[in-house]
C-alpha cells in the first residue's frame, strides 16, 4: 500500500486528507505548524499530526503532497526531493519562474516523480470538453472564454487574483490548445485588496486563435464557467457543477458528472505511482502556465501586450 502524507492542513490541505481516507492509500501523517490546527485534523480524521514537516519526512513515505503557501513552495519541495519521496505539489507551481525552474531541475537530478495540482484538469467538465474537441465535430476552435468571479477568500494574502485564480483557466486553455500563447494582454485594478483583486486577460494565441479570461474577487455570486468558439460549434460549460452543452450541425448534447475534481486528482496521483504511467500534469505545463501568469502581471503592469517567454 502506498504511504503517503499532506504537508500542510489549511482549508486546502484539509480536503486532501479528507479524500486520502476514502482511498486504498495508508495515510501516514499530516504536518500543521499551528497547535490548535493541528488538534482539530487528528480528532476529526483519526490521523497522526507532526508540527514539523521534517519529522514526517522520515517516516519513509512513498509520495508527499504538498499544499502549504505559495512562497514556501521551493523550500518544501527541495526538502522533500532530498527525501526522495514523489510529490504532489499545489497549484502554482512556484512563486517566481526561477524558484519553479529550480524545483524541476531538482526533481530531475534526484529521479524524483513530480506533479503539480491544477485541479480544473480534473474537472469531469474539462475532461469531456476536450474529448469533444478532439473528435473534432465542433471544427477549428477559434477562442476560449472564461468567467471566474466571486467574493474574496480572505485566506489569500500572498498573490493577487491574477496568480491565484486566473491560472487555472490559463492552464486549461493552454491544454486545449495543446500549445502556449505567444503574448498576454491584461487589464485590471484594486478595489478593495493589497494586490490586484480584478482583471481581464487577452491571450494570442498562434493561428490567430485567442483566449480571454475574466475574474475578480469582487462579484457576491461564485461564477466558473468556460465556452469555446469553433468554426462547426460552440460549448459551454460549468466548472462548478461540472456540466458542458455543446451545440453542433443540428445536435445538442449535454453531459454532467458528480465526482468531485480532487478525488480524481489523487486517485490519478496515486495510481500513476503505483503503475509507473505519466502525470496528467507535468511540471513544464505548471511551468508554462506560471510563465503566462507572469507575463500577464507584467502587462498589466505597465500597460502594455507583452511576449511570453
Amino acid at each position: 500500500m502506498i504511504r503517503v502524507g499532506v504537508i500542510g492542513a489549511g482549508s486546502m490541505g484539509e480536503h486532501h486528507v479528507r479524500n486520502y481516507k476514502k482511498l486504498n492509500v495508508e495515510l501516514v501523517g499530516v504536518a500543521e505548524p499551528f497547535d490548535d490546527r493541528r488538534r482539530e485534523i487528528e480528532e476529526k480524521y483519526d490521523v497522526q499530526c507532526f508540527s514539523d514537516y521534517h519529522d514526517l519526512l522520515q517516516e519513509g513515505l512513498d509520495a508527499v503532497n504538498i499544499v502549504v503557501p505559495t512562497t514556501l513552495h521551493k523550500t518544501v519541495a527541495l526538502d522533500c526531493i532530498e527525501h526522495g519521496v514523489d510529490i504532489l505539489l499545489e497549484k502554482p507551481i512556484a512563486d517566481t519562474i526561477e524558484n519553479a525552474t529550480d524545483i524541476i531541475s531538482a526533481s530531475k537530478r534526484a529521479g524524483i516523480r513530480m506533479t503539480i495540482g491544477h485541479i480544473e484538469r480534473f474537472n469531469p467538465m474539462v475532461g469531456q470538453l476536450k474529448k469533444v474537441i478532439e473528435e473534432g465535430k465542433l471544427g477549428r476552435i477559434v477562442s476560449i472564454h472564461a468567467l471566474r468571479v466571486g467574493p474574496h477568500n480572505p485566506r489569500i494574502r500572498d498573490v493577487g487574483i491574477i496568480n491565484d485564480l486566473s491560472i487555472h483557466d490559463i492552464d486549461i486553455m493552454n491544454y486545449l490548445y495543446d500549445q502556449v500563447p505567444l503574448s498576454v494582454s491584461a487589464v485590471g485594478g484594486i478595489v478593495i485588496h493589497l494586490k490586484e483583486d480584478y482583471a481581464s486577460i487577452q491571450l494570442r494565441y498562434s493561428d490567430e486563435r485567442s483566449g480571454h479570461v475574466e475574474t475578480n474577487w469582487l462579484t457576491p455570486q461564485k461564477i466558473r464557467k468556460l465556452n469555446v468558439i469553433a468554426t462547426n460549434g460552440v460549448a459551454f460549460g460549468n466548472y462548478i457543477d461540472k456540466s458542458l452543452e455543446w451545440h453542433y450541425d443540428e445536435h445538442i448534447k449535454r453531459y454532467s458528472d458528480t465526482e468531485e475534481p480532487l478525488a480524481r486528482e489523487l486517485k490519478c496521483f496515486i495510481d500513476a505511482i503505483k503503475h509507473g504511467t505519466e502525470f496528467v500534469v507535468t511540471p513544464q505545463q505548471a511551468l508554462d502556465a506560471l510563465r503566462v501568469v507572469k507575463a500577464a502581471e507584467r502587462s498589466y503592469k505597465s500597460r502594455r501586450e507583452v511576449n511570453v517567454t
